[in-house]
Parts: structure tokens; sequence; C-alpha cells
């Protein structure tokens, strides 16, 4: 019976290969070209997919080229483009090449025809041509202060503006190959959180659990120079270099001194510098505070989970697929005294086969999955869902 399963998911895909250096469509690499039709799923390898990959590298040379990421794009053709799964392909992790073709025979479920996957590699390089742009955005930048006179002018917004353009280009040289990955390693799971579902920063203290209360909103600005660092070996995805938590901690400094001036222009206050500049302070000054008794800090009561489940929210039917298959994933890695081969029969019949989401399987409802049905249908043990819906 599995293989037969196994054979009924084999998908169809339309698939292009293609190289670019940071913009696809400003530096693409026309070598790396190449596109296929029809072409099953189960015929795809993570072996000849890198051999792809290395045959590109020896027909740049004599180039110095590095590759800083290898991504596969999901899609079906009347996807929008912000609708499009994205998975990072490692070439010595192999599950995230299995969650890639899970990914796929989910889009694969609810598609009209062939499923789209582009397989994109970034590269950086030739690395002479990156050091002459980089020393002339810098020249440029030295020379702004230069021009603009003698005489000290009020601060303006045009003059705020240059003041930050030398930080700004700094950042556009990151890339985004390694911010792809900084985004999918640190998405705000607090819903409660104004930056959810975007990218937050939590400090991890051994031994203690994370407080969200303390999480650090990361801006695009920041995600650049932070991917930046890691190409110059400073810093890891996991674990940020000073000088990006300096910036982290100025940057939520910055929205908690805009909340604090909307607060006071709203209630017709009027603030001069001096209690602009002592509560610049004050934020300052507590912020190193919390920081620097992180170690110190007691452990934190964990809260007790929700009896009930809260149905997950999404706008897109692939949003609810993501969540599953997220979810699965999370418990396959956890210990739950399961074997396995056993996790992966209810995720084929469950999932795949019965076209349930993770809302309905944690609905006990009528309208969900009762414990009638879970024993009597699939045949599953009643305690086994119960184990699912507690680590839910």
């Amino acid at each position: 019976s599995g293989e037969a399963e196994a054979a009924k998911v084999d998908p169809a895909l339309e698939i292009r290969w293609r190289a670019c250096f940071g913009d696809i469509e400003k530096r693409p690499v026309p070598q790396a070209f190449d596109s296929a039709s029809g072409c099953k799923l189960l015929q795809l390898f993570l072996t000849t997919l890198w051999c792809w990959v290395d045959k590109l590298l020896d027909e740049l040379k004599p180039q110095k080229v590095t590759v800083v990421s290898l991504c596969a794009v999901i899609y079906e053709p009347k996807d929008r483009k912000a609708d499009r799964r994205i998975k990072r392909i490692n070439c010595t992790k192999f599950s995230n090449w299995y969650k890639f073709k899970e990914l796929v025979e989910l889009v694969y479920i609810n598609a009209n025809g062939y499923v789209h996957v582009d397989f994109d590699c970034d590269g950086l390089g030739p690395y002479i041509d990156l050091m002459l742009l980089e020393e002339a955005a810098l020249a440029q930048t030295r020379a702004v202060p230069l021009l603009s006179g003698a005489r000290a002018r009020p601060a303006t917004a045009t003059m705020i503006q240059e003041n930050v353009i030398a930080g700004v280009l700094a950042a556009e040289q990151a890339g985004t190959g390694w911010a792809i990955a900084i985004q999918d390693q640190w998405r705000c799971p607090d819903t409660n959180c104004g930056n959810h579902p975007y990218t937050c920063w939590i400090s991890h203290t051994p031994g203690q659990p994370d407080c969200f209360e303390k999480q650090l909103p990361v801006n695009g600005n920041i995600i650049k120079i932070w991917a930046r660092g890691i190409d110059a070996q400073l810093c890891t995805v996991l674990e940020p270099s000073d000088n990006v938590r300096l910036a982290l901690v100025r940057a939520k400094d910055c929205i908690e001194l805009d909340k604090q001036k909307r607060r006071v222009s709203s209630r017709g206050e009027g603030e001069g510098d001096g209690n602009i500049a002592a509560l610049t302070k004050l934020l300052i000054v507590g912020q190193l505070k919390q920081l620097s008794q992180a170690q110190l800090a007691p452990p934190v009561a964990t809260l007790l989970p929700p009896t009930t489940w809260e149905p997950l929210k999404y706008d897109h039917w692939q949003e609810i697929l993501e969540h599953t298959l997220n979810f699965w994933d999370w418990f396959r890695t956890t210990p739950s005294g399961l074997l396995h081969q056993f996790i992966m029969k209810m995720w084929k019949e469950v999932v795949l086969a019965g076209r349930l989401n993770i809302n309905l399987i944690m609905d006990p409802s009528e309208n969900g999955i009762p414990m009638t049905l879970w024993v009597e249908y699939y045949g599953f043990p009643p305690g086994v869902l119960l184990q699912l819906r507690k680590a839910a």
C-alpha cells in the first residue's frame, strides 16, 4: 500500500534553472539558464542538482565566484509572486530536500495542472568588481560632507537623509543570499507582537525560556548588514555580531521614542529639547540594564497551554498548508515515543489522502475530526490524536 500511495503523489513539473549575482533581473548568469517540461518529482535528486551548480562554476572560470544560496521556488502559473513558496536547498542537509519534495506535493494536491519549480542559484563575484564598487560607494559618501559648505545649517529632513546615506549604501551591498536564511530562522512567532509575522531577534539565555517581551524587531537594513557580516565570517545566522546587536537596540529605542512623541503631541503637551534628550537617555539606560541583567534573571514561569485549540487564521489555502507542514516536521523531530514510519503513515493518510489541515485535525467537533472518525475510519489509536492535540 505504501508503494501505491507513493505512486499517486508524483507530480509533473515545469522546471527552470537560473543563476544570478544578487539580482535575477539586473545581474543574471546566461550560462545557467535552462528549462524542462513534464519532469517527475521522483526523478529529481539532490546530487544531480549540485552537479549542475559545480558545472556552472567550471564554466564561469577564471572568475572567482562563491555560491551564496540555492533556493527552489514552487508555484502555480496563477499564483502571485508574493504567494510563491521558497525553500532553501543545502548540499549537506538532506532533510531540506525532503521538505522541498513534501512542499511540492502539498502544492500539487490543489493544483490545476503543472507545478512550476525554479532553481535559483545566487552567487557573489567576481571579488574584484565588488571591491571596486565598495570603494567607490565609500568615496562617494565621504565626499558628501565636504561639499556641504562651511556654515552650519539647521537639521532638516534632507540633511538627516544625507547623514544616514552611508549606512544605506553599505547595507545595499549585502546581497540577498543570507537574508532569506535570517528571515526564516528569526520569523516572529508571537501573534501579539506588532512586527508579526516579520523578523524579530530574541536573545537566548541557556537554561531559561525565551522571553518574547524582550524581542527586538529587525528591519530590512539591519538584515542586509547582518547578511554581509556572515559573508565576512564575523557572525552566523544564529548569533549576530555586536554591531548588529547595537543596531537592533538603537532601532527599538527609536521606535519607542517615536511612540512617546506621538503620545505627547496627541495630548497637546509641548516638550523642550531637554526633556526629549532626558527621555532618550532613560530609554537607552533602561535597555542596556535589561541586556546586562539577562544572564542573572531568574527562570520565567511558562504559561499553561490553552485548553482549546484556537484555529489559525489565513487568507490563502497555501498558508494553512504551510502551517500543517511546519507542525508535522516539528512533531516528527520531537521525541514522542512514536516511530518515524508511523508518523509518516499518519501524514500520508490524514493530510495527503484525507486533505485535512491542522485546523481540522485539532477540531474535535463534527466539523473537524471527532474521536470516532479517527478510530473507526482511519484506524489509528485514540491516544495518538490526543498526543497530537497536546503537542499542538
